[in-house]
């Protein structure tokens, strides 16, 4: 996939090189997850270009022809381009929008004196952080959701080799942490996670703003992408630390 066109797509399969295959086709490509056929984004369609609204339903037969047999629970068409565009003509299926941002450099945003910012270097770290992930899908979610996070982050800690993931402790507590891929000139931010407790205390801000200094440091030629849904406090924060939207990404997701 074209990285410099479709900067927040590509750098997705950062995220998902352990588990996804891509299968490139004539103006789409096929993104299959065999052993996780419940991610809706790891079973989608990712289209070269926007399609018409009188095409989408002929997207969603390619889809139901793509993965024939395999039980997904539904059918994700999307695509990147620069702008924000009106979904409502597709009249019918859930409608995602998520920003791409650029963290090429950032000017100083809020930082904190609350936590010790440090990699996550040992197996209790990281051991730490699972705690943290289940504890917040627990408080959020249903059974199933605390499985598909508990994989997510295995996923993390396999693919993370190329990068790096920094924790917030406060005392011999994880309260936070953030990452990022790293891939040539391309690095993919790991959205921070933070204990219920201690949001809204700027921790957020010093841990983002930690993990984007750190990794420019050490990737000096990589243009770090962050992905958030639009409109978001995510957003928001991002942009508050002076980083810009690059496009956005659109899905089209409809029951299988």
């Amino acid at each position: 996939m074209n990285a410099t066109l479709r900067p927040g797509i590509a750098t997705d399969a950062l995220a998902r090189a352990s588990f996804a295959i891509e299968e490139q086709r004539d103006g789409y490509t096929i993104v299959r997850s065999p052993d996780r056929p419940d991610y809706w984004f790891g079973n989608c369609l990712v289209l070269d270009s926007e399609p018409s609204p009188a095409s989408y339903e002929d997207w969603i037969q390619v889809h139901a022809d793509a993965f024939a047999g395999v039980p997904v629970r539904r059918r994700v068409v999307l695509w990147e381009n620069g702008y924000a565009r009106d979904l409502e003509p597709y009249n019918g299926p859930l409608a995602r929008e998520s920003v791409t941002i650029f963290a090429t450099r950032r000017r100083p945003g809020r930082t904190t004196t609350l936590a010790r910012i440090a990699p996550l270097v040992s197996q209790s770290d990281w051991d730490a952080a699972l705690v943290l992930v289940r504890r917040e899908r627990i408080d959020a979610g249903t059974p199933e959701q605390v499985e598909f996070a508990t994989w997510r982050f295995e996923g993390h800690r396999r693919d993370v080799a190329t990068g790096r993931v920094w924790g917030a402790w406060i005392g011999d507590e994880l309260v936070a942490f953030a990452g990022v891929y790293a891939s040539g000139a391309w690095s993919r931010f790991i959205t921070p996670i933070t204990g219920a407790e201690y949001r809204r205390r700027g921790l957020f801000s010093t841990l983002a703003s930690v993990a984007i200094d750190e990794s420019l440091s050490s990737f000096p030629r990589t243009t770090i992408v962050i992905g958030a849904e639009r409109g978001s406090g995510l957003e928001t924060l991002y942009e508050g630390l002076g980083l810009r939207v690059a496009g956005v990404q659109h899905a089209l997701v409809t029951e299988a």
